[in-house]
């Protein structure tokens, strides 16, 4: 815990304002994003990140060029690290020279390690690949058909004890070729499916199946989503040298409601399409009904990684205002609740973020009953989505405590440190949330574009300080809204970097 750090109050120097309210033009808010600032910002938000050592890294801007330096001691925490530099307002790319110093394990111990989690993971145990493990570096070959199950391979490698690093040397093969108007005419229909890219700055070529993507994004976030997007089937690669990074581009990202408005049926088949090429959802039959922006999910799956990928592909999608999850779990494989409870403790001994602690596992009636303490959410979180890929497990009652305590502020701290969060986030715009502060609880209210601005402010809020958060925001669109109950410190899951979480830093 770096609880002195994360005591002492973090005070930007916040001179926007009545500045840019009276100034107007792009221009003049890109002159107020300095290199100086973005450091600041990029070293404050380590800073409270729970799940990096942040007194280990450095961070040095050029040109709203961020370079990430320092010694972490696993993976995840170089790729949390990337993640959150690239999620501040005005970087243009993110430089992670952060390197690696792993607990002492033998080659040995990590290869079996790495081939038990490819084996029991209900996504990767019937690709075709294979390992070798070099002085901690893990080395994947093999073949398997999509972009995304080669991704999943290497995402369930690295969060292995011991793991240094991970060489994906896996090929992709498709099952059929594709025309490049195919190509085209799907990386664009996602582009425009997805909450956090705006397609209409975004151009698309496709030339024998390579991809050029080019234009004028408003954060490298968004830059690394649109990337990521682009890898459909039938795509040999994709270059997005001519994305150009610019923060004025981020306001074209909140669309006027009018303008905004999608059919069901194109909701619809955004999801239907997002689904088969996720590798934990595309096996299943997932029914998918839309009526006025509300998704109901149904059918049937065998592990609940599965399920929950359903659910966050559509909470993602442009135009969804709620989701109704209605699928089961039903497992293939008869585990009795004592074998499903050792390969879940297994996954947690494996595992680079939690193997020192002390997890209580439970399974009664194929849920899982996860106890104990942690110190921090990110630790609490990576716990749960472990349970959720275990065989059998249909269910997670996650009653894991964290240690982390609440760093007192005064409430005026707290407040000009939530404005300059949302400031700095590219995903909210912050002129459309009123905040006020009373006793560390802090009171957003206002009207936002998206489901997914309504969450990113608190996540934001709770990050510069806020002990709790009473969210009367409204989302445009949506008459109907219930505020759920005030979000307490202890329990909020700290969710705004779950657009990337899942993906290849």
């Amino acid at each position: 815990m770096r609880s002195a750090n994360r005591t002492q109050s973090i005070i930007f120097t916040l001179l926007l304002g009545l500045t840019l309210a009276a100034a107007g033009p792009a221009a003049a808010e890109v002159e107020e994003i300095t290199d100086v600032r973005i450091n600041r910002a990029v070293e404050n938000q380590l800073r409270l990140d729970y799940g990096v050592p942040a007194h280990l890294i450095d961070v040095a801007t050029t040109d709203g060029i961020v370079t990430l330096s320092g010694s972490v001691d696993n993976l995840l925490a170089r790729r949390r690290a990337g993640k959150i530099a690239a999620a501040i307002r005005g970087v243009r790319s993110v430089v992670n020279q952060v390197t690696i110093v792993p607990v002492a394990r033998t080659d040995e111990q990590i290869q079996e390690d790495v081939e038990t989690a490819l084996f029991e993971d209900p996504a990767t145990r019937l690709y075709q690949v294979e390992l070798e493990v070099d002085r901690g570096k893990v080395i994947l070959t093999g073949t398997v058909d999509s972009r995304a199950r080669r991704d999943l391979a290497e995402e369930v490698a690295s969060g292995n004890r011991g793991v240094r690093g991970v060489d994906n040397r896996i090929s992709v093969e498709y099952p059929e070729e594709r025309l490049d108007p195919e190509i085209k005419a799907e990386v664009e229909r996602k582009l425009a499916a997805d909450t956090h890219v705006n397609e209409q700055q975004v151009s698309v070529e496709v030339t024998d199946g390579r991809v050029h993507l080019s234009g004028t994004v408003g954060s490298f976030s968004e830059k690394f989503r649109a990337r990521r997007l682009a890898w459909v089937g039938g795509v040999a690669s994709v270059n997005d040298e001519g994305l150009e990074v610019e923060p004025w581009a981020e306001e074209d990202i909140f669309p006027e409601i009018e303008d905004a408005i999608i059919s069901d049926e194109e909701i619809r088949v955004s999801i239907r399409e997002a689904l088969s090429d996720d590798p934990r959802a595309a096996p299943f039959e997932i029914g998918v009904e839309v009526e006025a922006g509300l998704v109901e999910l149904t059918g049937t799956v065998d592990n609940l990684a599965a399920k929950r990928a359903a659910v966050g592909i559509a909470r993602n999608t442009d135009g969804v205002w709620s989701v109704s999850n209605r699928i089961k779990v039903r497992p293939v494989t008869e585990l009795t609740d004592t074998e499903i409870a050792a390969r879940l403790r297994g996954s947690l001994d494996r595992d680079v973020l939690l193997d020192r602690f002390d997890i209580t596992v439970q399974v009664r009636n194929r849920m899982a009953f996860l106890s104990g303490t942690v110190n921090t959410h990110w630790e609490r979180n990576r716990a749960e989505d472990l349970a959720t890929r275990v065989e059998g497990v249909v269910e997670v009652s996650n009653r894991i405590t964290v240690t982390e305590e609440w760093p007192w502020k005064s409430d005026r701290q707290i407040k000009s440190d939530i404005e300059d969060y949302l400031y700095w986030s590219p995903l909210v715009d912050e002129e459309q949330v009123t905040v006020s502060v009373e006793e560390g609880v802090a009171t957003l209210t206002g009207e936002v574009d998206s489901w997914r601005e309504y969450n990113t402010a608190v996540a934001r809020t709770f990050a510069a300080g806020a002990r709790e958060v009473d969210n009367q925001l409204t989302v445009k669109g949506v008459t109907d809204i219930v505020h759920d109950p005030r979000h307490h410190y202890r329990d909020y899951l700290f969710p705004e970097f779950d657009p990337l979480d899942h993906q290849i830093w």
